[in-house]
């Protein structure tokens, strides 16, 4: 995927690949003590204050947010001792859209990263701080679209 050069500079304001590839490194090869349910997992990002929907088709959480024309989404598909953050924003007044998942969205900015990558965890402490830090990120990365945005 080539990244419009809007894009790319909004996910380099935020140092979005060396925070991600960081959270990725710091959690790899964690494995899980035990396999955490839908719920559990439904709650700890509730913890966070954060309200999702959890789409059973796709199996994927969905947390929506829609600001000034803007819709902001940030799906997390936790599975396997897995978490694959998937962003996805548009403006269609503003002919605006920045999206995929994590893993790939870092690898557009540097094409010399190994492979796609998700965020591994071992329990329920580890699976609240990654997706903290993963929504940590969501919040910069929404900051930075909206002052783009506004100056357009």
């Amino acid at each position: 995927m080539t990244m419009k050069k809007r894009e790319k500079e909004i996910l380099e304001k935020v140092s979005f690949e060396a925070r991600y590839v960081a959270l990725y490194r710091e959690n790899k090869g964690k494995e899980p003590k035990k396999e955490i349910g839908l719920e559990i997992q439904k709650e700890i990002i509730e913890k966070l204050e954060r309200k999702v929907r959890y789409n059973k088709s796709e199996r994927f959480f969905k947390y929506s947010e829609k600001e000034s024309g803007t819709r902001f989404q940030l799906n997390l598909a936790i599975r396997n001792s897995f978490i694959e953050p998937i962003l996805d924003i548009n403006n269609d007044d503003k002919n605006f859209s920045l999206g995929g998942p994590f893993g790939g969205l870092a690898k557009d900015l540097n094409p010399k990263l190994e492979a796609y990558f998700k965020i591994s965890y071992a329990d329920e402490k580890d699976l609240e701080k990654n997706i903290g830090a993963i929504f940590d990120l969501y919040d910069d990365i929404k900051l930075e679209v909206q002052k783009h945005l506004e100056n357009e």
